[in-house]
């Protein structure tokens, strides 16, 4: 009789599992119907709703399709939908086995990096080996993305994988190495310049720690005391070559240099004075009545202070004290779109010399497709930092571009790939007749905004 009782109890728990499979299965094809109709009829706002629903469900079937969603879709609002529903599928056994599982053996790099983001918000079995397991993928972003990550969950069993990372990345120094050394620092509160100086520092801190840990006691008073992250890599921006002001930390750059006619405009010297206001250097005194191009350029002024010339002083400087260890490119973009390499080449010194004579024979003339620019940067996925010049805003054929679909595009490209955009602008071309500066300024700044780049007021 008891086996019989205990058949029909295993035989109604049967029934509810498939009854419940069951309805998951209907209500995950009903959910997917559901989004679909929503993005075919634009109706976001519903299309975010059912994403985040997908999310709960938590099966491994909910967390592929919302990965796929995100490589297809890029409105900002979808992504973060997305994303959230992610975070609550990996609240479920079978949603977390999968959000781990790509991070580990996803066939795109962006959905990897996707699955990084999610681990970064969470805790507990599998997310810390995961992640650990990202400092060795093959894309760099993705690398980027997982020290990062490990920062943010401030496990002090990441310290060593993270030294390990920056002790593959030492010879390089680029961007993988800073955020090698950022998260230790962001770990730690401590900083240090080498990979071994940081090994000789954890060997003796961890067993501190360990032993606190058997005591019972506090590990926070054996930490270092650096608040800020950021501020690590004071000695090597000092050291870096620069862009007008701006450091090359990246090694994998493309510089966008704008020669469109409005480059020939020959700018005054100025200086900044204790106020922060601006004016002519020195003794230079510029008559009211000064005669001016087209541009709002000075003609009396020499040669030398055309835009263009003290750009190619500028670049040419810049690229003579590029480390081997950096690959670059250059764009020079009017009206058309001049590569000087079909792709990224390595900073040895005839590359350099190759390159420094391509710049100097550049010519300011026509137009400015800025945008056309920005796509062909983008066109090289090996670019992780754009450093981004012009004097004006983008024209085409006579006509003024409207700069929010660039900004757009931008945008939407550069989700996944985290290219830093720092842009350079001219102060007195703020002056140019019929100049829409608001346009000009709108674009440079807020290319850099998004990018987490920076802007740079040249007036000098």
């Amino acid at each position: 009789m008891r086996w019989i009782l205990i058949m029909v109890i295993l035989a109604s728990i049967t029934g509810l599992i498939l009854s419940g499979e069951k309805e998951d299965k209907e209500q995950f094809k009903r959910l997917i119907d559901e989004f679909n109709n929503a993005v075919k009829n634009n109706d976001w706002a519903s299309a975010c709703g059912r994403a985040r629903m997908l999310g709960e469900l938590g099966t491994a079937d909910s967390v592929f399709v919302l990965i796929q969603a995100a490589l297809k879709y890029e409105r900002d609002d979808l992504q973060d939908a997305i994303e959230s529903g992610l975070c609550k599928a990996f609240d479920k056994q079978d949603g977390r086995k999968s959000i781990l599982e790509v991070t580990r053996k996803g066939n795109d790099w962006r959905a990897r990096l996707l699955a990084v983001r999610v681990l970064a918000q969470k805790r507990g079995d599998g997310v810390l080996e995961a992640l650990v397991d990202g400092l060795k993928d093959k894309a760099p972003r993705v690398v980027i993305e997982s020290a990062y990550a490990l920062a943010s969950i401030q496990d002090l069993r990441a310290v060593r994988p993270l030294i390990d990372l920056l002790a593959a990345t030492e010879k390089e120094k680029g961007l993988v190495w800073v955020a090698a050394r950022e998260s230790l620092t962001a770990i730690t509160r401590a900083d240090f310049p080498t990979a071994d100086k940081w090994r000789s520092y954890w060997d003796a801190k961890e067993k501190e720690i360990e032993s606190a840990k058997t005591k019972g006691g506090d590990i926070k008073p054996l930490l270092g005391d650096i608040a800020n992250p950021r501020t690590v890599l004071t000695e090597e921006i000092a050291k870096a070559p620069k862009f007008f002001g701006a450091e090359v930390l990246s090694r994998r750059i493309m510089f966008v240099i704008d020669v469109s006619s409005s480059m020939q405009a020959k700018d005054p010297e100025m200086e900044k004075t204790p106020e922060g206001e601006l004016k002519p250097k020195g003794n230079i005194k510029i008559p009211d009545n000064a005669e001016k191009d087209e541009w709002g350029g000075i003609v009396s002024l020499p040669p030398e202070r055309a835009r263009i010339e003290r750009v190619k002083r500028e670049l040419a400087k810049c690229i003579k004290e590029l480390p081997s260890s950096v690959r670059f490119n250059i764009i020079a973009f009017s009206d058309k779109v001049k590569l000087w390499s079909p792709k990224l080449v390595k900073a040895e010194d005839s590359a350099k010399s190759t390159a420094i004579g391509w710049v100097s024979s550049l010519k300011a003339d026509g137009d400015t497709h800025t945008d056309d620019a920005l796509k062909a940067a983008f066109n090289d996925p090996e670019v992780d930092t754009i450093y981004l010049l012009s004097d004006g805003q983008p024209f085409k054929a006579g006509t003024p571009v409207d700069v929010e679909p660039i900004l757009e595009w931008v945008k939407s490209n550069n989700r996944f790939r985290k290219v830093i955009i720092n842009t350079f602008g001219f102060e007195n071309a703020k002056k140019t007749p019929n100049m829409d500066v608001k346009a000009m300024m709108q674009l440079l700044k807020g290319l850099a905004d998004m990018t987490g780049g920076k802007f740079t007021d040249i007036y000098w």
